[in-house]
């Protein structure tokens, strides 16, 4: 039995470890902040997919109550399905690159510069999907030698330091962006 709980202890250890020296070995697509104990990871640097479809959603913000996303008026969170999803997916897309084109004071970067996330609401019988882009997570060192990261599966993120540049508004029944904005931020 103590042998067992021996391993067991070990690969815990193991697994953080490899976590810590994950987050610390992507230098090469982060950027140390050397005022504080926390450096970028930037969406254009990472090689696995940045579109998430949100678990759960939990707004972070200085000004969240200002914010154009909010659950206390009457809008309930739900889970986007892989359907809605990939519709949303192909609108986003479309407006990225229809933007991109024209000629507007704030034209977005391309989709590979974003982290995007899918936050479904509902809003009396109709269904949205709140579309959240930024550009980059900010990554904290721990005294204890472990990495804090931005949590995108939970956490929507509304501050331009911690990387925000934007939004869409989908109304997913009628396939069409209700309202969007792209903000400038940096993108490495």
């Amino acid at each position: 039995m103590s042998q067992f709980y021996f391993m067991k202890m070990n690969c815990k250890y193991i697994l953080l470890l490899i976590m810590s020296l994950f987050f610390l070995g992507c230098g090469q697509h982060s950027k140390k902040n050397t005022t504080s104990n926390s450096y970028k990871v930037f969406a254009n640097g990472m090689p696995e997919d940045n579109e998430i479809i949100m678990s759960s959603c939990r707004i972070i913000g200085k000004d969240k109550k200002n914010s154009i996303i909010s659950f206390d008026d009457g809008k309930n969170f739900y889970k986007v399905s892989k359907s809605m999803f990939s519709r949303s997916h192909n609108i986003v897309d479309s407006l990225i690159k229809s933007e991109r084109n024209s000629n507007v004071s704030h034209r977005p970067h391309s989709i590979s510069d974003y982290f995007i996330q899918y936050v479904g609401y509902t809003e009396g019988n109709k269904h949205y999907v709140y579309v959240n882009l930024s550009t980059f997570i900010t990554n904290q060192y721990l005294k204890s030698g472990l990495v804090l990261t931005q949590d995108l599966d939970n956490d929507l993120y509304l501050d331009k330091d911690a990387g925000y540049a934007g939004y869409i508004i989908i109304d997913i029944q009628n396939n069409n962006v209700l309202k969007y904005k792209f903000e400038d931020n940096i993108v490495e």
